[in-house]
């Protein structure tokens, strides 16, 4: 899975300058934002940068984020969106699909591996006209990580060694803000 979404990533990276050099309607969007998740563990921060391009009321776009929850991460999603109304402010739906890579800075002793897994994430948001090109833009909504630790359960012997794998499934309300532009 993890290749896969690196090839469509690429892919999409590959077709930006063909669109982008076409007389059509599409443009180049940027939203940045910074949240909190919150779940059964403590509320943690997030930050999020989303790239692509709009057109009409659909946006589609590559992220990369820093998600704090309990286990730091860097997730790398497709964010696509759809506005509704043809008003400079309007409200809007996402979806977000990828892959979280999970920091190994902080790893135990008798942690082996670390390994990261699906990330997913939907919700509802209200954009905000600032100026012609910039748009506030708040949202509320679901969030998604899996992760997984290997453990050697008796690292001092040295013969042998007893592994568990800890599976994690992060569930989350995520609350963001940012300037769209």
């Amino acid at each position: 899975m993890k290749y896969g979404i690196c090839f469509v990533l690429f892919l999409l990276l590959l077709a930006a300058p063909g669109i982008a050099q076409t007389k059509t309607r599409f443009k180049f969007t940027s939203i940045n934002q910074v949240g909190i998740l919150a779940g059964e563990s403590l509320s943690k921060f997030q930050i999020q940068s989303i790239n692509g391009v709009s057109y009409k009321s659909f946006v589609a776009g590559v992220g990369l984020g820093l998600d704090d929850y309990y286990q730091r991460s860097f997730p790398v999603f497709i964010d696509l969106r759809k506005r509704f109304f043809k008003k400079e402010s309007a409200p809007f739906v996402h979806a977000d699909a990828g892959y979280s890579f999970i920091s190994k800075n902080s790893m135990t002793e008798w942690e082996m591996d670390r390994n990261g897994g699906a990330y997913y994430a939907a919700g509802i948001g209200y954009e905000i006209s600032v100026s012609s090109k910039i748009k506030a833009v708040i949202d509320i909504g679901y969030s998604y990580k899996h992760y997984s630790r290997i453990i050697d359960n008796e690292p001092w012997r040295s013969s042998e060694h007893f592994f568990d794998t800890f599976e994690y499934s992060l569930n989350r309300i995520s609350i963001k803000g940012g300037l769209r532009f």
